[in-house]
């Protein structure tokens, strides 16, 4: 399973740098991405709103105190076809942004 999500993450963090306006460091532990965009938009109307009508649910980085303002946490907790369909969905918003 380690390595499932090793490359489950590194597949995320892949992605994530495809899509201009968002941004990742690699993460070291668990199975989220925290990642920063650089959209001027409240990071709970990106992820409550905007993301969600595109069936792809993420956590506000708000949740997570208010340094995580201007940020968003995508868990890579299940299969590679849907993270890549999640990915997918997320760079075409972020293109509209």
């Amino acid at each position: 399973m380690v390595q499932t999500f090793r490359d489950r993450r590194d597949l995320v963090v892949k992605l994530v740098k495809e899509i201009p306006g968002l941004d990742i460091v690699k993460p070291e532990g668990a199975f989220y991405a925290f990642c920063s965009y650089d959209a001027d938009i409240d990071c709970k109307e990106l992820a409550l709103r905007i993301l969600k009508e595109q069936q792809v649910v993420v956590t506000p980085g708000d949740a997570f105190g208010s340094l995580g303002a201007g940020h968003i946490r995508i868990s890579y907790a299940t299969g590679e076809e849907l993270l890549r369909e999640g990915m997918a969905r997320i760079g075409k918003v972020f293109a509209r942004l």
